[in-house]
């Protein structure tokens, strides 16, 4: 994701950041207009793809924008017009469109025809709603990499069939999706799923990456004093250079804070430092590696903050399988092929182009390593100009690392987690104490309605099981951190 920093009518410099090469950038802000360039690379668009073995969808940018009185100095997330003729693109060597959503959150920008390639330079404008407020504002334009699910059938389970473990093998239709399911007719004793429940059938975007370090830093920089000190595991008035999280693993200590807060009136300033020499956000500081200092409640608020919602775990299943058949202990890859890999095999560690030294092959992950000097690797570590989606270890639709890396929480089909809704996306805005309050979703304090899938760079034992598509992992999800659990959003589609 690429933050970029405006204060309008002050004349100072501006910060970019920039992590898997989405670049936000020449912000400038005239009445309800705002206007940046906007690049990210390796974009597709595969609308005119008939081979069924392959993906008929696109990748898109999720674009937000948070603002700031210079009174109240309170960041408030930014209403955009949901009139798509009131938003203007054009250049970055592609056509491409702007999609905005009814509840006016954002806008999706993506390739309108088919073709692939980098996003480079493109020129965006858009129409922004009323601000709270008057005089001068700040400005700050976030983007998150997205990948489009289309409307479609969804197998779901592998075959194997195991009390709660797995589903059982049932095919998600659009009847299905309108009725809802039985009792008993998901998994031995599962309850009634209601037909409002995202089962995956639906169109809806899903985060291309899990939530990376330099995505925190930018989240943690726009709370107050109070929401950061739920958030983090210091008090925001820490001295420089103290690490945010308390590490168990190296990793936890890669966010650090830069400016310590003032108590209750000045927030701290945070950054990225891998390197642990007190130099910030430098090329090799792990902004690409994926936060893991996570709980629920930090996921839940994040996704609240940026508009989006957590997946449901029959959404998770459609992300990494699509329409296509199950295939018995498959992986996210669509293949039974396992190659693990750790960090151990990481060169240019921290950088944005860290990459496995270990021989290609398909099926790769980072898991089973287990050791605590190690922990995730970069966002897309194993795609590469010619790999393709089982050496990449990408989902049917181009998705990351949703097998491995890190634990990918969601909504689940038990106790605490049927009442969310497709329509059910964060407001933008966080409680005081800065936990996400959207009614429908899962308790932030409770101890049931979030699912882990997808395993995580820790397992020791059970690896091979714990990154299947279907295992459903039945360890209850509390309010505690794990240095083993990510974060990634979706968000249903208009």
């Amino acid at each position: 994701m690429k933050r970029y920093l405006l204060i309008t009518l002050l004349l100072l410099p501006v910060l970019i950041l920039q992590a898997n090469n989405l670049q936000i950038t020449n912000v400038t802000q005239t009445g309800n207009n705002i206007s940046f360039t906007l690049s990210w690379d390796n974009s597709w668009n595969t609308t005119n793809n008939i081979n069924p073995l392959y993906p008929n969808n696109w990748d898109a940018v999720w674009v937000f924008v948070k603002y700031q009185n210079q009174i109240d100095n309170l960041w408030k997330h930014a209403k955009l017009s949901s009139t798509a003729g009131h938003h203007s693109i054009s250049g970055g060597g592609a056509t491409l469109q702007v999609d905005p959503v009814q509840d006016s959150m954002g806008v999706f920008i993506r390739r309108s025809s088919p073709g692939a390639g980098n996003i480079s330079s493109a020129s965006v404008t858009l129409n922004m709603g009323p601000r709270i407020g008057t005089g001068a504002f700040n400005f700050k334009v976030f983007g998150v990499e997205m990948v489009y699910a289309p409307q479609d059938t969804l197998q779901a389970g592998d075959g194997l069939v195991s009390a709660a473990t797995y589903f059982s093998p049932i095919t998600i239709t659009s009847a299905k999706q309108a009725s809802g399911l039985i009792a008993g007719e998901l998994y031995t004793g599962s309850p009634a799923i209601p037909a409002t429940y995202p089962m995956g059938f639906n169109a809806f975007y899903c985060m291309k990456y899990e939530a990376t370090n330099e995505q925190w830093v930018d989240f943690l920089n726009t709370l107050t004093y109070d929401q950061q000190a739920s958030r983090i595991e210091v008090a925001p008035n820490a001295a420089l250079g103290t690490n945010a999280y308390t590490p168990s693993v190296t990793q936890e200590g890669i966010i650090e804070i830069v400016v310590p807060g003032l108590n209750n009136t000045q927030p701290a300033v945070f950054g990225c430092d891998f390197t642990e020499d007190n130099n910030f956000n430098t090329s090799n500081d792990g902004q690409n590696i994926p936060f893991l200092a996570v709980g629920k409640g930090d996921m839940l608020a994040y996704l609240d903050w940026a508009g989006l919602r957590p997946m449901t775990e029959l959404e998770y299943e459609k992300a990494c399988r699509g329409p296509r058949p199950r295939i018995s202990t498959e992986y996210a890859w669509g293949s039974t092929n396992y190659a693990s890999r750790t960090r151990a095999n990481i060169i240019n560690g921290g950088t944005a182009t860290e990459a496995s030294s270990a021989t290609v092959t398909n099926g790769q992950v980072i898991a089973s390593s287990g050791a605590a000097s190690q922990g995730p690797a970069r966002n897309g570590i194993f795609a590469t100009a010619s790999s393709g989606r089982e050496s990449s270890g990408a989902s049917f639709y181009g998705i990351m690392e949703m097998s491995g890396n890190l634990w990918e929480l969601m909504v689940t089909t038990g106790t605490g987690g049927l009442a969310i809704t497709a329509s059910s996306n964060g407001d933008g805005t966080l409680s005081t104490n800065g936990n996400a309050n959207v009614a429908t979703w899962p308790d932030p304090f409770g101890t049931t309605g979030i699912a882990t899938r997808g395993g995580s760079w820790w397992e020791t034992s059970n690896s091979t099981v714990f990154t299947r598509i279907a295992y459903r992992h039945n360890v209850a999800v509390g309010v505690g951190r794990s240095y083993v659990y990510g974060i990634r959003g979706v968000r249903s589609a208009n």
